[in-house]
């Protein structure tokens, strides 16, 4: 710490942009990274199902998907700080609803999106990992703006 920067930042983890393994870190960084990557899967999964089909012939994995990427949502939502001041069972609530709302009308959307495409694997594809990236973009841009609200209040 003698340049002023933390100990863990000189860490592989640190360099590599991770955090040290931990419950806390499990639970609001690892899950909500991994429902990212399930969102992302489930957003190709849903625009161009032949993709995993290829991968895992004999399992529809779309459940699975929605799933842990429901899981991670909410993981995401519970753990922001415009949300810590609230009770946990309305933290828990706010958590749910939200990861709900998010991933079920993700899913409205790509089913729309797909209905106006044409029979064409790769743009189906373009268009799902695009929305993905958007949505994705978009919520937490929209989240870290509430935060800062809250944060200019305190000040």
């Amino acid at each position: 710490m003698a340049d002023g920067k933390p100990a863990h930042s000189k860490s592989l983890f640190g360099r590599l942009g991770l955090k040290c393994p931990n419950k806390h870190n499990l639970l609001f960084f690892y899950l909500p990274a991994q429902g990212v990557a399930s969102f992302a899967g489930l957003s190709i999964n849903s625009m161009n199902p032949r993709i995993f089909y290829k991968l895992f012939p004999k399992k529809d994995i779309t459940s699975t998907l929605l799933a842990c990427s429901t899981l991670g949502t909410g993981l995401y939502l519970y753990n922001r700080p415009h949300l810590q001041s609230a009770p946990t069972q309305l933290r828990l609530s706010f958590s749910v609803y939200g990861a709900l709302l998010f991933n079920f009308g993700s899913l409205l959307l790509f089913a729309v999106a797909k209905s106006y495409l044409p029979e064409n694997t790769n743009l189906a594809t373009l268009v799902g990992v695009a929305s993905c990236y958007s949505l994705v973009k978009v919520g937490t841009s929209y989240l870290d703006h509430i935060d800062s609200q809250l944060e200019r209040k305190q000040s």
